[in-house]
């Protein structure tokens, strides 16, 4: 988590341009001012980090679940080529894995991090 925060707002929005609507909703410049780290430009902002954060998720599921509508939940059609039949497969392993990590950061990380901050 401590990760994405020192990431720079330019670096999250090169890895994914969709999170450039996130930051323009927040007022938060990601072109010019994207050398600030994230956690430095929702401070300046005066942005929550942690529901900053939880849009961020949110935006990650919901190109997932457009993911698995577009692929018919990861099923190729029967005239797939291989190498069709091969990407489908890593998507839907990707989709698999991005689940089991988001639920580990909800159910566990998430929770013992706030234990730690309310000692």
């Amino acid at each position: 988590m401590n990760s994405l925060l020192d990431k720079t707002v330019g670096e999250l929005v090169a890895q994914m341009p969709s999170r450039s609507r996130l930051f323009e909703r927040h007022g938060i410049d990601y072109c010019c001012g994207g050398k600030r780290s994230l956690r430095e430009a929702t401070t300046q902002a005066g942005v929550d980090i942690e529901a900053f954060l939880a849009s961020l998720e949110s935006l990650n599921g919901a190109l997932l679940e457009s993911l698995v509508k577009v692929t018919d939940r990861f099923r190729p059609p029967d005239s797939a080529c291989n190498t069709w039949r091969a990407l489908y497969d890593a998507l839907g392993e990707l989709d698999r894995n991005t689940r089991a990590h988001v639920h580990l950061e909800n159910e566990v990380l998430h929770p013992r991090i706030r234990a730690l901050q309310s000692r």
